[in-house]
């Protein structure tokens, strides 16, 4: 593993909050970004090679926002890419094949970007429903739906074609700082500053759990909060699900010791969303963004005894969890981190993105720069080639409760 740290004024030295990189394959991949300059970017990323560090060039600039952009987001397809901002505005970009009378044209009318820009993205939707900053986004796995998270307490469900609201789930009670899309499409789950995970039927949007305590964590303490106060994350709580839809890890846990209480990020299994199977202490701070490498990989040893492994699965899930400083790598048959990196920023770390082939990992911080860790051919272990047996059971036998406002007629 090498790290390093682009002397690149990502976004003219403002606080970068999110990034995230197309799912196309290839030997160098696009990445968007998203600042406090109220700019999307777009860059070309290529991982190190020879020994030399992971290089970046500079695609384009993406502007409407007319605030900072929270968050960005590839659909599953990589054709187009979501973006939020404190405008409580979302807006879909798709880039644009231009010819030179085209550039031309946007240098004459004083679009400053023009000469510089290698590619050109349009926006070609904007999606206002929020009356305040929008957090955090995701997309449905067959990317037709997104599902956006903001300060003013409610997560939206859209419909991409139409560009309406589908859903407004208002059931939380303070921001929404995280949300994720079950990849299987069975749920939808949403984080707050209120210390509460919400657990919805993704089809219907029917609220599944609330869950917010278990007293099983710790035997001498009656009534547990499971999640830390509100501010203690700063502005994210990014949870994510496994790519095979096996697990759901949430960030902002907290679990209390005889002394203090120890950060944590919490592991649900799919089969029981509503008490989390085990979870992962290690960081200094409280943890803010979870994200799963998208590639599954071989046992290191196949012959392992199973009571030594941590899951029961035939393959490896590797994710990167990131508290406000510092970001330690776990896999799913080991009870150690892979690695811990710290110390690499000034101020609090705000989003992590993996590349598609799971050879990079971006870190984003408050203090203007990136991180990119770079990791050699097979360095994590060796791609899973088999189709992933099904994991466990969803919960859809469990009665359902229509506890939201349903606005597909309403819009």
């Amino acid at each position: 593993m090498k790290v390093t740290i682009p002397e690149i004024a990502w976004h003219n030295r403002d606080p970068v909050f999110s990034a995230d990189f197309s799912p196309a394959t290839g030997q160098s991949w696009r990445m968007a970004t998203a600042g406090a300059d109220a700019d999307v970017k777009m860059w070309r990323v290529v991982p190190q090679r020879d020994g030399k560090d992971a290089e970046v060039t500079f695609l384009a600039n993406l502007k409407r926002h007319e605030k900072t952009v929270n968050c960005v987001r590839f659909s599953p397809n990589g054709k187009y890419l979501a973006s939020s901002g404190d405008d409580g505005a979302m807006f879909l970009w798709h880039e644009r094949k231009t010819t030179g009378s085209d550039q031309a044209m946007a240098a004459t009318f004083g679009d400053d970007d023009a000469e510089q820009n290698k590619e050109t993205w349009s926006a070609f939707k904007m999606l206002r429903g929020h009356i305040e900053d929008v957090m955090d986004i995701c997309w449905s796995p067959d990317g037709k739906s997104i599902l956006s998270g903001s300060i003013d307490n409610s997560a939206i469900v859209w419909d991409v074609k139409s560009g309406k609201k589908s859903f407004i789930l208002k059931e939380h009670g303070h921001y929404v700082q995280g949300v994720a899309w079950d990849p299987l499409s069975y749920y939808l789950c949403t984080i707050s500053s209120d210390r509460t995970l919400l657990v919805y039927e993704a089809a219907r949007c029917n609220l599944l759990h609330n869950v917010s305590r278990n007293k099983q964590l710790n035997s001498e303490v009656k009534s547990n909060k499971l999640f830390v106060e509100e501010g203690a994350t700063k502005y994210f709580r990014r949870l994510a699900f496994s790519p095979d839809g096996a697990f759901l890890l949430v960030p902002a846990g907290q679990v209390p010791t005889a002394d203090d209480v120890q950060n944590v990020t919490f592991l649900f299994a799919r089969s029981n969303l509503k008490t989390p199977v085990c979870y992962l202490p290690g960081p200094r701070k409280p943890v803010c963004v979870v994200r799963c490498c998208p590639v599954l990989f071989e046992l290191r040893n196949k012959q392992t005894d199973n009571k030594q492994q941590r899951f029961k699965l035939p393959y490896r899930i590797v994710y990167a969890v990131a508290s406000l400083g510092e970001v330690i790598i776990y896999d799913t048959e080991q009870l150690t981190p892979i690695c811990l990196v710290s110390d690499i920023h000034y101020a609090c770390i705000t989003d992590l993105a993996w590349s598609s082939n799971g050879r990079v990992l971006m870190i984003t911080s408050y203090d203007g720069f990136c991180t990119i860790l770079s990791f050699e051919q097979d360095e994590l272990g060796t791609s899973y080639s088999k189709t992933p047996s099904p994991p466990p059971p969803s919960e859809m036998d469990v009665s359902l409760t229509d506890s939201k406002e349903n606005v597909t007629n309403n819009t």
